[in-house]
């Protein structure tokens, strides 16, 4: 590293590039770094320009010397030389190392600066020491150091930023960075020239209690003198010499491998407080703390096949979710196989070898095969499947295909790197979903850890490392409270419901809600991970308090709204809109694409939808049969299908059938240390949506706001469940538009069910309720205060308001009708007249509103939305008319939106659509851009899709 106050500062920021180890332990090897004259007990002092008084430990003479001013026969060569190969230093431009050049307090600074990496650094408005101005190419790296009490200063109100750094400072800066609080100096000095009185005793008594200095050989520590770049090499070498089990070879740019180690035994130790014989993960959780903690011993390890009898079930049934429980299985079985019984070793070897892989294989005789291969999650869990069972068994002949189980791996592998591929040009389908990224997640690690192709696994560690980083930019408190395509009450009420709660909390630990799962897939397989670590630089975004919006763009767009004109050239009659990015609607290899989108009913993609589930046997699967209605109508007289007639029937009913259709999303996510809101900009607004989560304010783990129309009346019992429309996904989208932390949200349905006619009861369960509502729990906020159309809420110093055009209630349930998840006090806040609304929202922050909690109000009161509702113009397309919005947000300025009028910021129009793939304070990533460079502070991570490399530091 370049300790020169003639090198501008960004040259330094390239030699550091990760912090070693934890704060504490990094602290002693900093002081060895820059103790300016320090080294370990046993060993001589050098002095500034003169070799050391004995050999390095363990190190090899040069062969060659490192820089040009640097030979194999300098005194320092092989210390220089072991500095340079871990990267911990680079030289000048020139190629030299300047061996005997001291170090300035600037450099210092800086050093210090990068090594600790702050996330957020907040500069004065006025600079602290004189001849150091805010514009000085250190200032902040100074600034930094002033506002966590490492420096004060000359009394003169100086820095002198390019004095050599004095000893005694060094001791001083580094005594403050750990504030070692419990320390007192004895009144006997350690060194002739340092005596009791003097102003540094304190600090250079605590550096040589450490043992980082003896001092030199005549006594002395010699306080007011400086330290040689060449020095500072012999320092730190004979430092890991002394400690190298404390510090690893080459900082990595990944988080510290003993706090990723501290992270995974804490769940660990949760996670065995209790034994659940029938949890895969629980028995793999007690078996990775028994390998770690040799005071522990597993208990109730003896488990046969028959405890897991819902797993069998799934696997001999071929029910839904097999594939979820066999991975589990599978980890624990390449784990542990050798520590299970031979019933269980051998039940899990014969469910690999007959399971099917993927829905083109055939089902036995009579057996309907219920699994849902396509969506997004299931898809890599299918072929992370294979490829593991495959590459364990290569030469075993495999049950359902005939095939071997090499053939498996390599056909495994082709679909796996097709699923990497969409992933990188179009993103996640299940966008930021609380539920499915866990289901990301856990096949990823699972190749990262387990495949034996190294090309593979590094290709799902960079994947994973997306997904994080999307984890990372969506949560708060431990709350992924984003939008999501898929998402359901069970999970998105409160962050411990969520599933990627156990992956964010072990990961980024910024939340002291406790674990609730001992056998939590997420949590369980990153406890025994030893491959994988996190890059530091998105634990770093993910514990931000800074003010930041991210806009993301994901999906494949499908235009449903074009209007049906008979084609002659189109096989089946219509003319279908220009297939996207020229994946073919009618090409039996893209049902995979397809159908993970939801697009099973997309009127273009009707007639391969048709073929695949006739040619497979699906009319007889639950998921299909809710189709089977339609099937009548469209089925000619001969028995074949009228693709023509159903095209048509989609395309009529493409806002009511298109459930769980997954096109391109342009979601927004606003947040700071204390609230958060997203949004889905504008997502198929009027249509049903079973799964979606249009948008959401966070506040904090519990403490959460969001509206939906809801699709039925709340199911009586103590859970929630999938289907149950109350206050999962919504009966109608609303038309959002968000700006910073504003947001319009309009609701107003594309669709009327009718009551009569041949449609009505085919329909029925489409049909949505008369108002809309939205969940506020009073009871999980500081404060809760109504005041006319308005109601807000603090929870510690954050904000949110909500507003509804239409009169507001509280509705009561009781927790002996509906579940309330423990609530007893009001959430449930409806607003009734009619399932056309507006509802406007903003958070806000104590931060950012000098008067607090009541100045937000205030202003928000204030600012009373202007609405103008719109009359019906199409009884089938419009039933109910629209709205046009007017309203000046407080901190944003005038917002106009409408149903049928674009959003406007202040007189201009911003574009809700054509986002970026991602694009943030740390990321700027055009769509189907293939070079992802992460940086936050002096953190980086790239990933080349390109070449799919990956890099940190």
């Amino acid at each position: 590293m370049s300790w020169s106050s003639t090198v501008p500062e960004g040259t330094e920021g390239d030699d550091v590039r990760a912090k070693w180890l934890h704060i504490l332990t990094g602290l002693a090897v900093l002081a060895a770094t820059v103790a300016l004259g320090a080294t370990p007990a046993s060993h001589a002092e050098p002095t500034a320009g003169a070799p050391a008084d004995e050999e390095s430990d363990g190190l090899a003479p040069c062969t060659e010397g490192p820089f040009t001013d640097v030979g194999i026969d300098h005194p320092f060569c092989p210390e220089i030389t072991w500095l340079a190969d871990r990267g911990l230093a680079e030289g000048f431009e020139d190629g030299t190392f300047r061996p005997t050049d001291a170090v300035s307090r600037q450099a210092m600074a800086a050093f210090l600066f990068r090594y600790v990496a702050p996330a957020d650094v907040l500069v004065p408005d006025e600079a602290s020491f004189a001849d150091v101005p805010l514009d000085h190419e250190f200032s902040t790296a100074i600034e930094w150091m002033v506002s966590v009490g490492l420096t004060t200063g000359y009394d003169d109100g100086t820095f002198r930023p390019t004095d050599a750094v004095s000893r005694q400072a060094t001791a001083a800066f580094l005594f403050r960075l750990q504030a070692p609080e419990d320390f007192i100096a004895e009144p006997f000095a350690s060194f002739g020239d340092v005596a009791p009185g003097h102003p540094f005793f304190t600090e250079i008594e605590w550096l040589a209690g450490t043992g980082i200095t003896t001092g030199y050989e005549d006594g002395t520590f010699r306080p007011t003198n400086a330290v040689s770049r060449q020095a500072t090499a012999a320092f730190v070498q004979r430092y890991d010499a002394e400690f190298s089990e404390l510090v690893p070879p080459v900082p990595d740019g990944f988080v510290d491998p003993e706090w990723f180690a501290g992270r995974q035994m804490e769940y660990l130790e949760f996670a065995t407080e209790a034994r659940s014989r029938n949890s895969a993960l629980n028995l793999l959780n007690h078996l990775e703390r028994a390998d770690r903690d040799p005071d522990f011993t597993p208990t109730e390890i003896d488990v046969v096949v028959d405890d897991f009898p819902g797993s069998w079930n799934k696997f001999d049934n071929y029910l839904d979710t097999a594939d979820f429980d066999l991975l589990y299985l599978i980890n624990l079985w390449l784990a542990y196989g050798d520590d299970l019984t031979e019933d269980l070793r051998d039940g899990i070897e014969e469910v690999l070898v007959d399971f099917k892989y993927w829905y083109t294989d055939p089902s036995p005789d009579g057996v309907v095969d219920e699994r849902w291969y396509w969506s997004e999650n299931h898809r890599i869990i299918f072929h992370t499947l294979e490829y593991l069972a495959g590459q364990e068994f290569p030469d075993t002949v495999f049950t359902i295909t005939g095939m071997t189980g090499a053939e498996h791996r390599d056909r495994a592998a082709v679909w796996i790197d097709e699923w990497l591929e969409e992933r990188v040009e179009f993103g996640f389908s299940e966008w930021h979903s609380n539920v499915y990224y866990q289901k990301d997640v856990t096949p990823l690690l699972s190749l990262v850890e387990w495949a034996d192709d190294p090309v593979l696994a590094e290709r799902a560690a960079m994947m994973l490392d997306v997904v994080l980083l999307d984890l990372a930019l969506h949560t708060l408190d431990g709350n992924n409270g984003a939008t999501a395509g898929r998402s359901y009450m069970k999970d998105k009420s409160i962050a411990p419901d969520q599933d990627v709660f156990g992956i964010v909390k072990l990961l980024f630990d910024q939340t002291d809600e406790p674990y609730v799962s001992r056998g939590e897939p997420g949590a369980s397989l990153l406890s025994r991970a030893k491959k994988y670590r996190l890059p530091q630089v998105i634990y770093d975004i993910a514990r931000s308090d800074a003010e930041m919006v991210d806009r993301e763009r994901m999906g494949v767009s499908i235009d449903l709204d074009v209007p049906l004109v008979p084609s002659a050239e189109d096989p089946y009659g219509w003319e279908r809109p220009a297939p996207p990015f020229g994946i073919d609607y009618d090409d039996p290899a893209n049902v995979p694409f397809w159908w993970e989108r939801g697009a099973l009913t997309a009127w273009p993609v009707v007639p391969i939808t048709l073929d695949t589930i006739e040619q497979y046997d699906l009319w007889d699967v639950p998921s299909f049969q809710q189709f089977d209605a339609i099937r009548g109508i469209i089925t000619n007289p001969d028995g074949t299908y009228n693709y023509n007639l159903a095209m048509q029937l989609a395309h009529t009913l493409r806002d009511v059938l298109n459930i769980g259709l997954l096109e391109e999303i342009n979601s927004y996510t606003y947040r700071t240390g204390d609230v958060m809101l997203s949004s889905a900009q504008n997502y198929r607004p009027g249509a049903h949506g079973n799964q979606y989560h249009a948008w959401q304010a966070t506040l904090g783990s519990r403490a959460v706001v969001f509206t939906t129309h809801p699709g039925n009346e709340p199911r009586t019992g103590n859970r929630w469940v999938d289907g149950d429309l109350y206050w999962t996904g919504t009966g109608s989208m609303p038309y959002t538009a968000q700006e910073g932390p504003a947001a319009i949200h309009i609701y107003a349905p594309a669709y009327e069910i009718p009551t009569e006619g041949p449609f009505a009861d085919l329909l029925a369960s489409f049909r949505f309720l008369d108002y809309t509502h939205a969940w506020f729990p009073t009871e999980e906020f500081d404060e809760v205060v109504e005041e006319g159309n308005w109601v807000f809420g603090r929870k510690g110093d954050g904000y949110v308001a909500l507003w509804s055009w239409r009169d507001t209630e509280w509705r009561t349930h009781g927790p002996d009708v509906v579940n309330q998840n423990g609530l007893t006090e009001d959430y449930d806040l409806v607003a009734p007249g009619g399932p056309d609304n507006v509802w406007i929202t903003e958070v806000g922050d104590a931060t950012r509103w000098a008067g607090g909690f009541e100045a937000f109000r205030a202003a928000m009161v204030a600012a009373t939305p202007e609405v103008t509702k719109l009359a019906s113009t199409d009884p089938l397309s419009d039933p109910f008319g629209g709205f046009e919005v007017e309203w000046t947000s407080p901190s944003q300025g005038t917002l106009e939106f409408g149903t049928a009028q674009p959003f406007v910021v202040d007189g201009t129009e911003v574009a809700l659509d054509g986002y970026p793939r991602m694009e943030n304070p740390w990321v700027s990533l055009p769509f189907g851009g293939r070079d992802l460079g992460v940086a936050i502070g002096e953190r980086r991570l790239d990933l080349d899709f390109e070449t799919w490399s990956r890099a940190a530091s």
